[in-house]
Parts: structure tokens; sequence; C-alpha cells
């Protein structure tokens, strides 16, 4: 009952979110344009055209690692610390507000870091984190090691900010959203579905779920030539300048990444 209470306070922020949060310029241009709607095939269409299919298909894989990755090295580690390091329930309830703590920090740390040596080597930084303390919490012997890889894990997944930033800077206003609903809610979910199922087989073959964490957490590395060679840096990026014209939308106003 107490997780449905939590769960709910973030409604109390509607009122002031109706009240106080503007739409952006660049939206409120479209619409005052009656800019046509896109259907999903459209949408499509526009994303796979040249200069976007790259990216399209980058981010894509992108979103797909990270998914992946981030499942493999958390959905298994109460099973994995109970069964193979003989963890109580104390000792998860020691961890859990210290975890909460490190994912804000890695939050923060995403959003600092983006700003000031850009997207792509704040993503790489973060997925080098994320498969390396995946494969040390999951290969450690001691209680202190176990949890300071797990929290350096819960740090790590601030990448998830730096995602969800390079996509929407890749693309058009227009296309924006439908991005991300094409690059990380259809495609790159499936690493949350295939992740798990696999970590599942390779842990039953390997007879236990530390090595098969272990060899899977290599799946974090791939992500970082495929930002270098396949993807362009954003940071100041104006999201209202066509990517593929560079030119900004005829009476925009400008907006700064």
């Amino acid at each position: 009952r107490m997780l449905f209470l939590i769960g709910a306070l973030p409604l109390l922020l509607v009122p002031l979110l109706l009240v106080k949060l503007r739409e952006t310029p660049v939206w409120l241009d479209a619409r005052a344009r009656s800019a046509a709607r896109l259907s999903p095939l459209d949408e499509l269409r526009q994303l796979m055209v040249p200069g976007l299919r790259i990216r399209f298909a980058a981010m894509s894989l992108l979103w797909f690692l990270v998914n992946f990755a981030t499942s493999v090295g958390s959905l298994f580690f109460t099973l994995y610390a109970v069964r193979e390091r003989n963890w109580a329930p104390s000792d998860f309830a020691a961890i859990a507000p210290v975890g909460l703590v490190a994912c804000f920090i890695g939050y923060l740390a995403v959003g600092w870091l983006m700003d000031r040596i850009g997207r792509r080597w704040t993503i790489t930084l973060f997925m080098a984190a994320l498969g390396g303390l995946t494969q040390f919490c999951y290969s450690a012997q001691g209680w202190w090691a176990v949890a300071g890889g797990f929290l350096g894990v819960q740090v790590a997944l601030g990448v998830w900010v730096a995602s969800y930033t390079l996509n929407s800077e890749l693309f058009p206003t227009h296309l924006r959203a439908a991005a991300n609903g094409w690059c990380h809610n259809l495609i790159g979910r499936w690493g949350v579905v295939i992740g798990p199922w696999l970590l599942g087989a390779v842990s039953a073959a390997m007879g236990s779920i530390g090595p098969a964490v272990t060899l899977l957490g290599f799946a974090a590395y791939l992500a970082i030539p495929l930002i270098w060679l396949l993807m362009p840096e954003t940071r100041g990026e104006r999201l209202d300048r066509d990517p593929l014209s560079g030119d900004a939308p005829p009476g925009s106003a400008v907006a700064t990444s």
C-alpha cells in the first residue's frame, strides 16, 4: 500500500505543470501553421530518408544496448545476492536507500558532464562504467565489494538521461517525439525482453548467475564504437535547426540545447 501511495505522489505536480509549464516556441509555431500530423508509417518514412537513416539505426541500436545492459546488470541482482552471495533481507534494506541516492547522483552527474565534455563522451564513460561495474559486482566475493559494485551500477544508470538527450537532439523538431517512440519504445525496448531471457538461458547453461552476467556485461562496451563511428556530437546544437539543411524553420524562435 505504501508503494501505491509513493507512486501517486507525482500526481500532485500535475496542476503545477498545467499552470506553469509552457510549450516550446517551435511547437507553438508549428501549431499556428497547422502543420500536418504524420501517421506512424509516414514518421518511419521520414526517419529513413538519407541523412537521418544512419542516425535512426544507430540510435535504435544504442537504446537496445542500454536496455540490454541495464536489465542484465539489475534485474537478477536480488536472486544472485541471495543464492550465490548468501545475502539476507537485512542486507537489501541496508543498501536500498543508498541505491536511491546513487541513482540521483548519476542523474546529476550526467547533466553536468554533458554540458562540459559533450554527449558522446558522457555516454562513453557511463556505458564503460556500466559494463565494468556490472562485471565487478557479479564476480566479487565480499559483501562490501558486491554492494559497492551494485551501487556503482545504480550511478551508471544515469546513461538513460544522456541517451534521451541525444535521441532528442539528433532529429528535427517535427520528428523528435516520433524518433524517440520508434528508436526507444518500439525497437530499443527489445533489449529488456531479450536481456533477461538470454541471461536466464546462459545462467542455466553455466550453472550460475554471476559468470553469466559477467559474460553478458560485455554488451555495454559495444555502445562505445557505435557512438563514435555513427553519431555526431550534439552539444550546443540549436534544436530549431533542421539537421538535414542546417536552417531553422521559418518563423521559429531560437532554442539552444
